[in-house]
Formats: C-alpha cells, structure tokens, sequence
C-alpha cells in the first residue's frame, strides 16, 4: 500500500476482505491500492482470485458504503 487514506486500507484489507472472501470462496487476495502520493490520486481496490485473475474497482472519492457497493457490483 502507497501511504494514503489509513481508515480506508483498514476497511479494505480487514473488513471488507472478510466479508468477499465468505461470499465466493474463489476470492485469494484483497488489498487497497492508491495511484499515487498526490492529493488527487486515484484510489482502488485489488481483487485476487485463486485462479491467478485480478480485478481492480475504483474507489476514488468513495464513501465507506459506496466503496461496498462499487466493489459488489463485480459479484
């Protein structure tokens, strides 16, 4: 992780990582990722399968509840 949003790499990484990995067993990996130092950079998260594949969902200027969302909408 690029130092940025603490709480959000928190929620990610622990919460939001606990709950995607019961929901499809398939899910290896999920880890918060930000483009960059800057103030404006784009913020993701990174989804790995155990199957080797990613998939990266943009959570720039997310809430907590929409990084949800945006997330599940890939499910």
């Amino acid at each position: 992780m690029i130092s940025g949003n603490v709480s959000y790499c928190l929620f990610v990484e622990n919460a939001l990582a606990d709950v995607l990995k019961k929901v499809d067993e398939d899910v290896e990996s999920v880890e918060y990722s930000r483009s960059s130092e800057a103030e404006d950079a784009e913020e993701y998260v990174i989804i790995g399968f155990k199957n080797g594949g990613t998939k990266r969902v943009c959570i720039t200027a997310d809430s907590l509840a929409a990084v949800v969302k945006d997330v599940f909408k890939i499910f």
